[in-house]
């Protein structure tokens, strides 16, 4: 039936070029009919977001997308599998004539092979469509426009309102694994604005953005969490899962904790970056922003400068709750103290004593050099032991984790330790709390296994003041009071001068 059909229309078309003038027919041929063109456009049906292949025979190269049936085929040349699809796909009702190249966003009329010019096309209407369309596939952004940034926009679908830089990535993937911790670092990282900014403005970096093909996903990813433009309030990262899944395999085969956990898939993007060219822009704007220094004094009485990309803080050792766990018993710290105990509190040599008694291990002590502009803090929840408990850590990490309470304030001020003329300089930086990271652990119904992490992103909307939590697909407004009640784990903060 399909082979008729294609012969049929090869054979009329044959037919016509004999009788039809050559000087007319691209006129004859020409596929600007407005009526024609908005029938062959369906919204509805259109993922943008998905991997892109042909459904036919799975290549990657030269695909369109059907915009009446949002399939994905290759070519469209007679013969090719988005030429078959045009001509036996059509019904009186429904025809399959209008594509758009999923790589250059330009639209063509097949079978007939031609190419639709928008500045041709006379219906506005029409043409603000296609050019939206476009910006779904690939958005573009300038100086001002990110300048003015987040945006309230709505939705070509179903004109839902949304924030941009503040809608949720997708969580379901075709191999069924948990990809939440990393959507939460996709977000974090969208929202450290030199890192952002680099990824909107890369089409005037193309010769380095083609050279590694994670950082062009990771690129277009976060140009759509910020784009003014797009069918639904939600993107998917199922091209990024790919990628890692074929090119970068090892970071799902970690044991333990590690496989779902936000500062891995952190920690190895920012070195995958990092290390993507010895001077590159990305490279120089990860150290610029977000490596600071510490020092560190060895038992031997050495100091030595470590650079960092994060820091970690170490949370109380807990023992179990005597009447099982309730959140009442929890035991709650604040942030400051965390810091100020790890970085500005010298121990004695009784005190340092005492605490490598307790540890089995020699615990340096660390101040603080050089802050970065963003800083990075990771609270370690799952490597210390548990004490007064006899089922080792090792078995349940997650359901064993320290669930410590962590109060928090908005805004704070950390010193860091300057030397000029052999004399100390006490420097001041006021920091805002960008993005916290957040834990909400789901209790395993099978108790031989352990229990599942669920992460979420909480970020604030510098425009106006507000706090916004992002968990899965969903979006919610949230008080900024309440938030330290949640399980933190990660939190970036922006030094504001």
């Amino acid at each position: 039936m399909m082979r008729n059909k294609i012969k049929n229309y090869l054979e009329n078309e044959q037919e016509n070029r004999d009788i039809t003038p050559k000087s007319k027919r691209i006129k004859t041929q020409h596929a600007y009919d407005i009526v024609e063109l908005k029938r062959n456009i369906n919204l509805q049906k259109l993922d943008l977001e998905l991997p892109v292949y042909c459904s036919t025979n799975h290549s990657t190269n030269n695909i369109y997308c059907c915009l009446q049936c949002g399939n994905f085929f290759q070519g469209r040349n007679q013969y090719s599998p988005a030429f078959q699809h045009s001509i036996t796909s059509r019904t009186n009702t429904t025809p399959h004539n209008l594509f758009v190249n999923l790589q250059t966003t330009e639209f063509f009329w097949l079978p007939q092979n031609i190419k639709v010019n928008l500045d041709e096309i006379d219906n506005d209407s029409l043409k603000a469509l296609l050019i939206q369309l476009k910006c779904c596939i690939k958005p573009t952004f300038n100086n001002g426009l990110i300048k003015k940034m987040p945006y309230n926009c709505y939705t070509l679908i179903d004109k839902d309102k949304y924030i941009t830089g503040f809608i949720g990535i997708n969580q379901s993937h075709s191999s069924n694994l948990s990809i939440g911790h990393i959507n939460v670092i996709l977000l974090l990282l969208a929202h450290i604005k030199p890192i952002r900014d680099y990824f909107l403005l890369n089409t005037k970096m193309e010769n380095e953005i083609s050279n590694n093909r994670l950082i062009n996903i990771v690129s277009l990813l976060i140009q759509k969490l910020w784009s003014p433009v797009l069918l639904r309030p939600h993107i998917s990262s199922s091209k990024l899962i790919n990628n890692l899944m074929i090119e970068h395999n090892s970071i799902f085969l970690k044991d333990g904790i590690n496989n779902n956990n936000p500062r891995t898939i952190l920690n190895w993007l920012i070195n995958k970056f990092s290390n993507n060219e010895n001077n590159s822009p990305l490279k120089q704007i990860l150290i610029q922003s977000c490596r600071g220094h510490l020092i560190q004094f060895l038992k031997t009485e050495e100091v030595k400068s470590i650079p960092f990309w994060n820091i970690t803080l170490n949370l109380p050792r807990l023992s179990y709750f005597k009447d099982g766990r309730n959140v009442n018993d929890l035991l709650q710290v604040k942030l400051e103290d965390l810091i100020k105990e790890k970085f500005y509190s010298r121990m004695t040599e009784n005190e340092k004593k005492e605490e490598n008694d307790n540890s089995n291990k020699l615990l340096p002590d660390y101040e603080i050099k050089v802050l970065p502009k963003y800083l990075i803090i990771y609270f370690n929840r799952y490597d210390s032991i548990l004490n007064g408990s006899n089922i080792k850590q090792e078995q349940f990490p997650i359901r064993n984790r320290n669930q410590t309470i962590i109060e928090f304030p908005m805004k704070m001020c950390l010193t860091s330790k300057n030397i000029i003329n052999n004399q100390d300089q006490i420097l001041k930086h006021y920091y805002r709390l960008q993005s916290n990271i957040i834990n909400e652990v789901k209790a395993n119904a099978d108790l031989s296994k352990d229990d599942i992490n669920h992460w979420k992103i909480q970020i604030y909307n510098e425009k106006n003041a507000q706090w916004y939590e992002i968990c899965d697909l969903k979006t919610t407004l949230i008080e900024a009071e309440l938030m330290f009640l949640k399980e933190t784990y990660l939190q970036v903060w922006e030094r504001i001068e």
